[in-house]
Protein backbone atom coordinates (compact mmCIF):
# COMPACT_ATOMS: atom_id res chain seq x y z
CA UNK A 1 0.00 0.00 0.00
CA UNK A 2 2.56 2.85 0.84
CA UNK A 3 4.79 1.84 -2.37
CA UNK A 4 1.60 2.40 -4.10
CA UNK A 5 0.79 5.85 -2.83
CA UNK A 6 4.68 6.82 -3.30
CA UNK A 7 4.32 5.89 -7.15
CA UNK A 8 1.01 7.70 -7.86
CA UNK A 9 2.78 10.67 -5.42
CA UNK A 10 5.91 10.06 -7.89
CA UNK A 11 3.89 9.97 -11.04
CA UNK A 12 2.00 13.36 -9.90
CA UNK A 13 4.86 15.48 -9.30
CA UNK A 14 6.88 14.21 -12.60
CA UNK A 15 3.00 15.35 -14.42
CA UNK A 16 3.19 18.57 -12.59
CA UNK A 17 6.90 18.69 -13.73
CA UNK A 18 6.00 18.46 -17.58
CA UNK A 19 3.09 20.44 -17.43
CA UNK A 20 3.74 23.36 -15.27
CA UNK A 21 7.80 23.51 -14.24
CA UNK A 22 7.43 26.82 -11.92
CA UNK A 23 4.54 25.27 -9.99
CA UNK A 24 6.71 22.13 -9.87
CA UNK A 25 9.68 23.77 -8.13
CA UNK A 26 7.98 25.74 -5.70
CA UNK A 27 6.58 22.61 -4.59
CA UNK A 28 9.77 21.11 -3.62
CA UNK A 29 11.05 24.29 -1.87
CA UNK A 30 7.40 24.32 0.78
CA UNK A 31 8.34 20.43 1.24
CA UNK A 32 11.75 20.72 2.21
CA UNK A 33 10.64 24.26 4.05
CA UNK A 34 8.21 21.41 5.70
CA UNK A 35 11.19 19.15 6.52
CA UNK A 36 13.23 21.53 7.51
CA UNK A 37 11.10 24.08 9.90
CA UNK A 38 10.82 22.95 13.52
CA UNK A 39 7.40 22.51 14.63
CA UNK A 40 5.45 22.67 18.29
CA UNK A 41 3.33 20.25 19.62
CA UNK A 42 0.56 22.59 20.71
CA UNK A 43 -1.46 25.64 18.41
CA UNK A 44 -0.35 28.39 16.42
CA UNK A 45 -2.62 30.91 15.35
CA UNK A 46 -1.28 32.54 11.67
CA UNK A 47 -3.06 34.65 9.70
CA UNK A 48 -3.73 33.58 5.73
CA UNK A 49 -4.16 36.51 3.87
CA UNK A 50 -5.77 38.18 6.51
CA UNK A 51 -7.85 35.38 7.84
CA UNK A 52 -7.04 33.85 10.99
CA UNK A 53 -6.36 30.13 11.27
CA UNK A 54 -5.82 27.66 13.95
CA UNK A 55 -2.41 25.38 12.86
CA UNK A 56 -3.20 22.83 16.02
CA UNK A 57 -0.20 20.37 15.05
CA UNK A 58 -1.12 17.67 17.47
CA UNK A 59 -4.04 17.23 15.55
CA UNK A 60 -2.49 15.35 12.32
CA UNK A 61 1.01 16.13 10.93
CA UNK A 62 -0.73 17.55 7.43
CA UNK A 63 -1.13 20.57 9.89
CA UNK A 64 2.51 20.92 8.58
CA UNK A 65 2.15 21.27 5.28
CA UNK A 66 -0.94 23.48 5.54
CA UNK A 67 1.20 25.95 7.73
CA UNK A 68 3.88 25.78 5.27
CA UNK A 69 1.70 26.11 2.36
CA UNK A 70 2.22 22.51 1.21
CA UNK A 71 -0.74 21.35 1.77
CA UNK A 72 -2.65 19.98 -1.94
CA UNK A 73 -0.64 22.71 -4.03
CA UNK A 74 -3.06 21.43 -6.95
CA UNK A 75 -6.15 22.77 -4.92
CA UNK A 76 -4.65 26.38 -3.34
CA UNK A 77 -2.78 27.00 -6.57
CA UNK A 78 -6.21 27.31 -8.68
CA UNK A 79 -7.62 28.93 -5.57
CA UNK A 80 -5.58 31.60 -5.60
CA UNK A 81 -5.67 31.78 -9.91
CA UNK A 82 -9.23 32.08 -10.16
CA UNK A 83 -10.83 33.89 -7.45
CA UNK A 84 -11.08 37.44 -6.77
CA UNK A 85 -12.29 40.19 -4.30
CA UNK A 86 -16.22 39.34 -4.20
CA UNK A 87 -16.48 36.47 -5.36
CA UNK A 88 -18.62 33.71 -3.83
CA UNK A 89 -16.72 30.11 -3.29
CA UNK A 90 -18.17 26.93 -1.96
CA UNK A 91 -16.01 24.62 -0.21
CA UNK A 92 -17.82 20.68 -0.38
CA UNK A 93 -16.01 18.82 2.10
CA UNK A 94 -14.49 20.98 3.95
CA UNK A 95 -12.64 19.06 6.91
CA UNK A 96 -10.94 21.53 9.41
CA UNK A 97 -11.40 24.50 7.29
CA UNK A 98 -8.02 25.18 5.88
CA UNK A 99 -9.60 25.64 1.85
CA UNK A 100 -12.46 27.91 3.28
CA UNK A 101 -9.72 30.06 4.94
CA UNK A 102 -7.13 30.42 1.94
CA UNK A 103 -10.80 30.96 0.02
CA UNK A 104 -12.36 33.78 2.67
CA UNK A 105 -8.58 35.35 1.67
CA UNK A 106 -8.82 35.56 -1.26
CA UNK A 107 -12.97 36.80 -1.80
CA UNK A 108 -12.03 39.18 1.10
CA UNK A 109 -14.56 40.95 3.20
CA UNK A 110 -17.33 41.62 0.36
CA UNK A 111 -17.01 38.29 -0.52
CA UNK A 112 -18.60 34.97 0.68
CA UNK A 113 -17.57 31.31 1.69
CA UNK A 114 -20.13 28.39 2.08
CA UNK A 115 -18.43 25.41 3.92
CA UNK A 116 -19.85 22.22 4.19
CA UNK A 117 -18.48 19.41 6.61
CA UNK A 118 -20.67 16.56 8.00
CA UNK A 119 -17.74 15.07 10.23
CA UNK A 120 -18.15 16.78 13.75
CA UNK A 121 -14.86 16.79 14.72
CA UNK A 122 -13.60 18.35 11.71
CA UNK A 123 -17.06 20.13 11.67
CA UNK A 124 -16.34 21.86 15.38
CA UNK A 125 -12.85 23.39 13.62
CA UNK A 126 -14.79 24.36 11.00
CA UNK A 127 -16.67 26.24 13.09
CA UNK A 128 -14.27 28.16 14.71
CA UNK A 129 -12.01 28.94 11.92
CA UNK A 130 -15.90 31.12 11.07
CA UNK A 131 -16.07 32.21 14.76
CA UNK A 132 -13.09 33.61 15.30
CA UNK A 133 -13.27 35.54 11.61
CA UNK A 134 -16.58 37.64 11.97
CA UNK A 135 -15.70 39.79 9.98
CA UNK A 136 -15.45 37.86 7.19
CA UNK A 137 -18.73 36.31 5.49
CA UNK A 138 -17.70 32.47 6.23
CA UNK A 139 -21.21 30.10 6.54
CA UNK A 140 -20.60 26.95 8.10
CA UNK A 141 -23.30 23.87 7.32
CA UNK A 142 -22.18 20.37 9.13
CA UNK A 143 -23.65 18.75 6.26
CA UNK A 144 -23.04 16.62 3.30
CA UNK A 145 -23.92 17.18 -0.15
CA UNK A 146 -25.98 14.71 -2.95
CA UNK A 147 -28.46 14.29 -4.79
CA UNK A 148 -31.44 13.39 -1.86
CA UNK A 149 -32.35 14.91 1.07
CA UNK A 150 -31.53 12.01 3.69
CA UNK A 151 -29.64 10.74 7.27
CA UNK A 152 -26.75 8.52 6.14
CA UNK A 153 -23.89 6.98 7.86
CA UNK A 154 -20.09 8.22 7.61
CA UNK A 155 -17.22 6.25 8.19
CA UNK A 156 -14.41 8.14 9.60
CA UNK A 157 -10.83 7.50 9.87
CA UNK A 158 -8.68 7.88 12.96
CA UNK A 159 -6.26 10.07 13.97
CA UNK A 160 -3.53 9.03 11.62
CA UNK A 161 -6.02 9.56 8.05
CA UNK A 162 -7.25 12.90 8.53
CA UNK A 163 -9.51 13.64 6.05
CA UNK A 164 -10.09 9.70 4.65
CA UNK A 165 -14.23 9.55 5.37
CA UNK A 166 -16.70 8.57 3.07
CA UNK A 167 -20.46 6.94 3.06
CA UNK A 168 -18.49 3.44 1.64
CA UNK A 169 -16.87 1.80 4.05
CA UNK A 170 -14.69 -0.19 1.37
CA UNK A 171 -13.12 2.44 0.41
CA UNK A 172 -10.95 2.67 4.67
CA UNK A 173 -10.24 -0.99 3.91
CA UNK A 174 -6.95 -0.92 5.69
CA UNK A 175 -7.33 2.24 7.79
CA UNK A 176 -6.73 1.95 11.14
CA UNK A 177 -9.66 3.13 13.84
CA UNK A 178 -12.54 3.84 11.44
CA UNK A 179 -15.59 4.62 13.95
CA UNK A 180 -19.24 5.88 12.28
CA UNK A 181 -21.36 8.65 12.98
CA UNK A 182 -24.79 9.48 11.25
CA UNK A 183 -24.96 12.94 9.14
CA UNK A 184 -27.47 14.77 7.22
CA UNK A 185 -27.09 14.89 3.70
CA UNK A 186 -28.83 17.72 1.20
CA UNK A 187 -28.95 18.75 -2.16
CA UNK A 188 -26.48 21.64 -3.24
CA UNK A 189 -28.59 23.28 -5.74
CA UNK A 190 -31.59 23.78 -3.28
CA UNK A 191 -29.14 24.98 -0.80
CA UNK A 192 -28.27 27.80 -3.35
CA UNK A 193 -31.80 28.55 -4.35
CA UNK A 194 -32.41 28.76 -0.44
CA UNK A 195 -29.49 31.11 0.70
CA UNK A 196 -30.36 32.91 -2.49
CA UNK A 197 -26.56 32.99 -3.19
CA UNK A 198 -25.29 34.56 -6.67
CA UNK A 199 -21.44 35.52 -8.19
CA UNK A 200 -19.95 32.05 -7.55
CA UNK A 201 -16.72 32.01 -9.38
CA UNK A 202 -15.50 28.33 -8.14
CA UNK A 203 -16.46 24.94 -6.29
CA UNK A 204 -13.70 22.58 -4.71
CA UNK A 205 -15.46 19.16 -4.14
CA UNK A 206 -13.61 16.65 -2.17
CA UNK A 207 -16.16 13.90 -1.19
CA UNK A 208 -14.54 10.25 -1.41
CA UNK A 209 -16.17 8.92 -3.73
CA UNK A 210 -19.61 10.58 -3.33
CA UNK A 211 -18.70 13.18 -6.02
CA UNK A 212 -21.19 11.56 -8.84
CA UNK A 213 -23.68 12.09 -6.26
CA UNK A 214 -23.12 15.73 -5.26
CA UNK A 215 -22.62 16.37 -8.98
CA UNK A 216 -26.55 15.18 -9.65
CA UNK A 217 -27.29 16.96 -6.21
CA UNK A 218 -26.42 20.42 -8.56
CA UNK A 219 -28.82 19.32 -11.72
CA UNK A 220 -31.13 22.51 -11.04
CA UNK A 221 -28.42 24.97 -10.75
CA UNK A 222 -26.66 24.22 -13.54
CA UNK A 223 -29.94 24.41 -15.44
CA UNK A 224 -30.09 27.97 -13.93
CA UNK A 225 -26.38 28.22 -15.23
CA UNK A 226 -27.57 27.56 -18.36
CA UNK A 227 -29.73 29.96 -18.84
CA UNK A 228 -27.70 32.49 -17.70
CA UNK A 229 -24.99 31.45 -19.57
CA UNK A 230 -22.61 31.77 -16.21
CA UNK A 231 -21.09 28.71 -15.15
CA UNK A 232 -18.34 28.61 -12.22
CA UNK A 233 -15.16 26.45 -12.25
CA UNK A 234 -15.49 23.26 -10.67
CA UNK A 235 -12.08 21.29 -8.21
CA UNK A 236 -12.86 18.09 -8.25
CA UNK A 237 -10.98 15.35 -6.46
CA UNK A 238 -11.73 11.86 -8.80
CA UNK A 239 -11.11 8.43 -7.38
CA UNK A 240 -11.16 6.58 -10.67
CA UNK A 241 -9.99 3.27 -8.91
CA UNK A 242 -12.52 3.07 -6.83
CA UNK A 243 -15.62 3.64 -8.56
CA UNK A 244 -15.76 0.12 -9.46
CA UNK A 245 -16.52 -0.79 -5.53
CA UNK A 246 -19.38 2.16 -5.49
CA UNK A 247 -21.70 1.12 -7.92
CA UNK A 248 -20.65 3.44 -10.85
CA UNK A 249 -17.98 4.36 -13.24
CA UNK A 250 -15.72 7.04 -14.11
CA UNK A 251 -17.56 7.58 -17.39
CA UNK A 252 -21.06 8.09 -15.88
CA UNK A 253 -19.49 11.56 -13.96
CA UNK A 254 -17.91 12.29 -17.60
CA UNK A 255 -20.95 11.90 -19.22
CA UNK A 256 -23.13 13.72 -16.41
CA UNK A 257 -20.78 16.62 -16.64
CA UNK A 258 -20.72 16.84 -20.20
CA UNK A 259 -24.38 16.97 -20.58
CA UNK A 260 -23.99 20.35 -18.79
CA UNK A 261 -21.17 20.72 -21.63
CA UNK A 262 -17.98 20.44 -18.47
CA UNK A 263 -14.91 18.93 -19.62
CA UNK A 264 -12.53 18.08 -17.50
CA UNK A 265 -9.08 19.75 -17.91
CA UNK A 266 -5.74 19.43 -16.43
CA UNK A 267 -5.14 20.75 -13.36
CA UNK A 268 -1.88 22.57 -13.83
CA UNK A 269 -2.13 23.80 -17.30
CA UNK A 270 -5.80 24.81 -18.01
CA UNK A 271 -5.70 24.88 -21.52
CA UNK A 272 -5.12 21.25 -21.49
CA UNK A 273 -8.24 18.67 -21.62
CA UNK A 274 -7.74 14.95 -19.99
CA UNK A 275 -8.27 11.77 -21.89
CA UNK A 276 -10.62 9.55 -19.84
CA UNK A 277 -7.82 6.63 -20.13
CA UNK A 278 -5.24 9.53 -18.20
CA UNK A 279 -7.88 10.02 -15.46
CA UNK A 280 -8.08 5.93 -15.01
CA UNK A 281 -4.86 5.61 -14.79
CA UNK A 282 -4.59 7.86 -11.54
CA UNK A 283 -5.52 6.25 -7.98
CA UNK A 284 -6.93 9.67 -6.87
CA UNK A 285 -6.61 12.90 -9.66
CA UNK A 286 -7.89 16.43 -9.02
CA UNK A 287 -9.13 17.69 -12.16
CA UNK A 288 -10.82 21.41 -13.55
CA UNK A 289 -13.89 20.76 -14.81
CA UNK A 290 -14.52 23.83 -17.40
CA UNK A 291 -18.08 24.38 -19.17
CA UNK A 292 -17.66 25.03 -22.63
CA UNK A 293 -19.81 26.83 -24.20
CA UNK A 294 -21.53 25.12 -27.41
Amino acid sequence: MMLKSYYFLARRSFHAFLVNPKYFFKRVFLALKEFILPFPDHSVFKRINGVMFEFDFSFSDKIKQMYCGSYQPSVAEPLRKYLKKGDTFIDAGANIGYFSAVGAGLVGKEGQVHSFEPVPEYFQRLKKLADINEEYKITVNQLALGEEEKIEKIYIGGPLHMGNNSFFPSLLEGVDGVKDAEVRICRLDKYIEEKNLDNIKLIKIDVEGYELFLFQGLKNYFIECRQKKSFPLIICEICPKAYSSLGYELKDILNYMKGFAYYPFDIFNNKKKIDIKDIEKSQVMDVLFIHQFD
